[in-house]
């Protein structure tokens, strides 16, 4: 799969453990070729910052976004998350632009 893959985008939350795994994860992708950006998902509970998310990662925040409210009650339900406004869906629309920014042409 990853031969297929030019980019991966990982959602990493803002905290330490997410963080170091993450980093791990993007050593092996990068080993096989991949560029990475990053999604950071806050507020830290001890105070990491997606800059240093990023840092310790070794690739570019192309979103950092708030915590979406209600978003564990959505998915119980069975409801899709990010629809309307929030922090997941303009964190959507500024990933949709800057992977496709022929989009914003149409």
């Amino acid at each position: 799969l990853l031969a297929e893959l030019d980019t991966v985008v990982l959602v990493v939350p803002c905290e330490l453990r997410a963080t170091a795994a993450a980093g791990h994860l993007a050593d092996r992708l990068r080993a096989a070729g991949v560029s990475l950006l990053l999604v950071t998902r806050g507020p830290a509970p001890a105070g990491l910052a997606p800059a240093e998310v990023a840092r310790v990662v070794g690739a570019p925040v192309l979103v950092a976004m708030r915590q979406q409210p209600g978003l564990d009650r959505l998915l119980e339900r069975g409801e899709p998350p990010g629809q309307g406004r929030g922090p997941l869906a303009s964190a959507c629309l500024a990933l949709l632009d800057t992977l496709l920014p022929e989009r914003r042409a149409a």
